[in-house]
């Protein structure tokens, strides 16, 4: 192997690596900080132009494509910023877990908006259907941010359900996990399978849900379609 096809490779292997830890193609369209170990993957893959041994047309096409992914970001985010403000995930992506808050954003600052955002929880929602085998174990309430339901069959399966307000912040853990997007009738939902576990993530209202399942995809998907006000 030539020392530019090693070039080349270590490059789009730079790339693909820092690509799969922000994991653009799951989290699709909304606003990002990303960890100091993304932007430092980010100056290393943009150095590699300043190496004098990167030529000919085959390193050329790299760089141009290294250069169409930037510009695609770049745009998704301007594209993010001239939304008007909206409950939405506003992430921090970092190498072994991701930041989630809920809150909405300013179009403009990108800071985080509170005003007006109820700072308990005053309508309680819980899945209305659960699979054959489980019973409820335990119910932990707190209006103030959070209230949890766990339910538990005796082979020890478990599904738990958490309600949180809008304010409430999240650390998923996302190492070899990424978080991807699925849409569950109007409900955009935020997921990974880690564990043995499908870890789901959405909003619905003016409160913000999770949901830890050890059943398969379409009966969790059951799961969150039941979600309603009792």
């Amino acid at each position: 192997m030539s020392e530019k096809e090693i070039y080349s490779k270590d490059f789009l292997r730079d790339i693909a690596s820092a690509l799969e830890r922000a994991d653009f193609e799951g989290i699709g369209d909304e606003r990002h900080e990303f960890s100091d170990s993304f932007e430092k993957r980010m100056e290393s893959v943009a150095a590699l132009v300043d190496r004098p041994r990167i030529t000919g047309g085959r390193i050329l096409r790299v760089l141009i494509a290294a250069i169409i992914i930037i510009a695609l970001i770049i745009g998704t985010m301007s594209v993010t910023a001239q939304k008007s403000p909206q409950p939405g995930f506003y992430m921090n992506v970092y190498r072994t877990h991701s930041d989630i808050s809920f809150l909405p954003t300013d179009p403009e600052s990108g800071h985080l908006i509170a005003d007006g955002i109820p700072s308990h929880i005053d309508e309680v929602y819980r899945p209305t259907y659960i699979p054959d085998g489980y019973d409820e174990e335990s119910v932990t309430a707190n209006d103030q941010l959070c209230n949890r339901v766990k339910y538990r069959k005796p082979s020890g399966s478990e599904i738990i359900f958490e309600q949180f307000t809008l304010h409430a912040k999240l650390s998923v853990d996302t190492e070899d996990a990424p978080l991807r997007v699925m849409y569950v009738d109007d409900l955009m939902i935020y997921y990974n399978y880690k564990n043995r576990l499908y870890h789901c993530y959405w909003i619905q209202g003016k409160y913000a849900f999770s949901l830890f399942s050890s059943c398969p995809l379409g009966e969790t998907v059951r799961i969150i379609r039941s979600v309603e006000r009792v």
